[in-house]
């Protein structure tokens, strides 16, 4: 496993290459992006959290191949609006109206749930994403293993959301129990999952 500890344009690239094509058939890309732009509006979301959450977090790939990667925060150094503004937010702008209000209705809804599971101090998951290719070959479970360990040996609480049901069993071998369940619309289901350190 390989930390990136900055990520130049062209890693930046290739790893949001490897996050659209990790998460084309997710339930939340498929609530979120819809119509003619969506492999641009996709591409952007993932570059922005990239971006965004790599500045502060901690961002491993599996080889220098880069099959797959997890990017996790600290509670206490999470972005902030520096951050943000820095990360080309205003491209958030160049998503269709109906994009962004329902990627501020997630983002709102699951942010509220965040601070609702849990106070403390804690490691937040942002991103566990395989090539498809490269999926169900222990990768992603071998990346996950980094977190929990980090998390181990700080003696802190582990914390995601997924919006994905098939990957909640997935989480809950790791140790992760189901917090809260949310329906954000007809669609779109969310889990809040956290797991004690061991």
């Amino acid at each position: 496993m390989i930390l990136l500890k900055e990520l130049d344009s062209s890693t930046l690239d290739s790893l949001t290459d490897l996050l659209v094509k990790a998460f084309s058939k997710d339930p939340l890309v498929a609530y979120l992006f819809r119509g003619r732009n969506q492999t641009r509006e996709v591409y952007r979301f993932y570059r922005l959290l990239l971006s965004v959450f790599s500045s502060k977090g901690s961002l491993y790939v599996d080889s220098s191949e880069a099959n797959g990667l997890i990017l996790w925060n600290d509670s206490i150094a999470s972005p902030g609006f520096r951050e943000w503004s820095r990360s080309g937010i205003v491209n958030v702008l160049g998503l269709s109206v109906q994009t962004v209000f329902r990627l501020f209705r997630v983002g709102l809804t699951v942010e509220r749930a965040h601070k609702q599971t849990i106070k403390s101090r804690h490691l937040h998951l942002i991103l566990l994403g395989v090539y498809p290719s490269s999926q169900g070959k222990g990768i992603g479970r071998r990346l996950l293993d980094i977190l929990l360990e980090e998390a181990n040996r700080l003696s802190l609480p582990c914390y995601l959301e997924t919006q994905n049901e098939k990957n909640v069993q997935f989480y809950e071998s790791a140790g992760f129990t189901v917090e809260k369940t949310l329906q954000i619309s007809r669609s779109l289901k969310s889990w809040s999952m956290l797991r004690t350190p061991q």
